[in-house]
């Protein structure tokens, strides 16, 4: 059972409900996870798949609701990212050298950036 009721006339998620409570903050909330989802350098499969193996280990039940993570991987690139992304979820306070190395073979800058703020 919900702790927090939002207004029954919004559509959508008990998420979505719960956040119209606070219109302000939702629009902008739902803006940047737009924005990040589907605009940026990096494809958003790439993040998509990234976002399910963060969701498995950051403790969020909803997150990991949405879909588990493929597992193994083909791409090396793909193999970097969700990597590195299952290493901040577990470590957000550091990430091994060995990690780090591997995507900054497959990643530049920019990229690291926007696959971090995801």
């Amino acid at each position: 059972m919900p702790r927090l009721e939002g207004k029954t006339t919004v559509p959508g998620s008990h998420f979505r409900k719960i956040m119209s409570l606070r219109p302000d903050i939702s629009k902008s909330w739902m803006a940047m996870d737009e924005a990040m989802r589907f605009s940026g350098v990096l494809h958003p499969a790439l993040k998509e798949e990234v976002r399910r193996m963060v969701a498995q280990h950051s403790g969020c039940a909803f997150c990991a609701s949405l879909g588990k993570p493929v597992g193994s991987y083909d791409d090396p690139r793909l193999t970097a990212a969700v990597a590195y992304g299952r290493a901040v979820a577990e470590r957000p306070t550091g990430v091994d050298d060995a990690i780090w190395d591997e995507l900054r073979r497959h990643f530049n800058d920019e990229e690291i950036v926007e696959l971090t703020a995801w």
